[in-house]
């Protein structure tokens, strides 16, 4: 399985892309939300290489999955002792269940690392166990506006994983 990650912004063209899988997968529900309003406040994504960053990951050319870097994320404003926050971990629904998010999260902790960030947070509503077996910890479990999330975290090595443009 070979897998290429690039930095959105070394592709801005796969912005549309990405924004929609973010629109479909987080905010479709939301009435006040449009595809336009998540592609323009993800350009800063695609303006240069610090935080915000997004990682888009590609087999066989073709976008199959994406996983972000925020200083902050959504729903966690009161959290800001806390970061950054890897977040929108996406993988296409036929891609799923073949080890790609996994290779999603070792891209995206690989390149904080190399930009000597010791930890990285993210929160969950389902999806602890997962992450759980990539290594991250519980730090915290709180009330959220939409259920309870669990706070997670991962120390960072500063080797711990394949070349980034591998």
């Amino acid at each position: 399985m070979q897998i290429v990650f690039h930095d959105l912004s070394d592709k801005p063209d796969m912005l549309p892309v990405v924004a929609q899988w973010a629109y479909d997968q987080w905010w479709s529900s939301d009435p006040q939300k449009t595809v336009e309003m998540v592609v323009e406040s993800w350009k800063k994504r695609v303006a240069d290489r610090g935080i915000p960053l997004t990682l888009v990951g590609e087999r066989d050319r073709k976008p199959i999955g994406m996983v972000s870097l925020v200083e902050c994320d959504v729903g966690m404003e009161h959290r800001m002792e806390l970061s950054p926050w890897v977040s929108a971990v996406y993988v296409l629904p036929g891609y799923r269940r073949q080890g790609i998010g996994g290779l999603l999260l070792k891209a995206i902790t690989t390149r904080v690392a190399a930009m000597g960030i010791p930890r990285v947070y993210l929160y969950t509503y389902d999806q602890t166990e997962f992450y759980k077996s990539h290594g991250w910890s519980l730090l915290d479990r709180e009330k959220s506006g939409n259920g309870i999330v669990d706070i997670l975290y991962k120390n960072l090595s500063f080797n711990n994983g394949p070349e980034f443009g591998q």
